[in-house]
């Protein structure tokens, strides 16, 4: 089983490269959420309506623990 070994970091080059390849996706998509969470974060002060900004919160605070559990996932591919 290749993606075993690669996991282990015993495969091929080319297992290899493709893990590390959705490492780098995954580090991506990370920073992306944070990028997101922060935008929206910095525009709930400017509105007006107290149920707008409570549903902004509840979205921002959904996208900051979508990040952490993309976090905790890639730090146990990263241990592999």
């Amino acid at each position: 089983m290749v993606w075993r070994h690669a996991a282990r970091g015993q495969g091929n080059g080319v297992a290899e490269d493709s893990w590390n390849a959705h490492i780098g996706y995954l580090e991506n998509e990370v920073k992306k959420i944070d990028e997101r969470a922060d935008k929206l974060e910095a525009t709930i002060p400017d509105l007006e309506n107290e149920q707008k900004k409570h549903a902004l919160r509840e979205l921002v605070k959904h996208l900051r623990d979508e990040a952490s559990e993309h976090r905790k996932y890639l730090a146990l591919v990263k241990q592999k």
